[in-house]
């Protein structure tokens, strides 16, 4: 796929906005699910996943027609962990389909809109910022799919983005999880002389 295609891509990508509905974490998932019902229906609820204090939520992404066809097979789906009613984490499963190396672009395109959703982060009001990091997302994809498990961070934001390939399927996995803040050292308090045997 040649840049000036990928990069038409990404743009359509934003402005139909494919995952405008999608969770944030640490969103009331009351709150997910009202914008969810009243936003373009661009995630298919799928099922939900009983557990005793958190629930999983699946949702399968509706792909654009013209990404079905640039690579056959193609396909998404999002998973929505809750606890308490709060979102504490979601990830996004992508089937790369019949033609690898057009999926894995596509992988970075959702993961790109995916990540930014999932954290609040806003997306670069200029093209040139907006590509770059855009550039830098999909070069971590693809570092992925060669076998290199990605850690991102983004400064300001307390959030940690896994991107892993998954060996039996080889589908892209993209996960946004909460990072807790590094808890803080405890002062050593200086030992205390030893009394002497008596």
């Amino acid at each position: 796929m040649r840049k000036t295609n990928l990069l038409a891509i990404f743009a359509i990508t934003f402005l139909t906005s494919p995952l405008q509905a999608e969770a944030r974490l640490g969103e009331d998932f009351g709150a997910f699910l009202h914008r969810f019902t009243v936003a373009a229906k661009s995630l298919k609820p799928l099922s939900q996943l009983p557990g005793v204090s958190t629930q999983h939520f699946t949702f399968e992404v509706n792909v654009p027609l013209e990404q079905k066809k640039a690579s056959v097979g193609f396909a998404a789906g999002v998973t929505v962990t809750v606890s308490d009613g709060r979102i504490v984490g979601q990830s996004l499963a992508v089937k790369p389909g019949n033609n690898v190396t057009v999926g894995q672009k596509l992988a970075g395109i959702h993961g790109f809109s995916f990540a930014y959703e999932a954290i609040g982060k806003a997306i670069p009001p200029t093209r040139d910022k907006a590509e770059v990091e855009f550039k830098a997302f999909c070069n971590a994809v693809d570092r992925a799919c060669m076998g290199e498990e990605q850690f991102l961070r983004y400064p300001g934001f307390r959030a940690l983005i896994t991107i892993r390939t998954d060996p039996t399927s080889g589908n892209i996995l993209i996960a946004a999880t909460p990072e807790m803040p590094a808890m803080p050292a405890i002062p050593a308090t200086p030992a205390q002389p030893s009394k002497p045997m008596r």
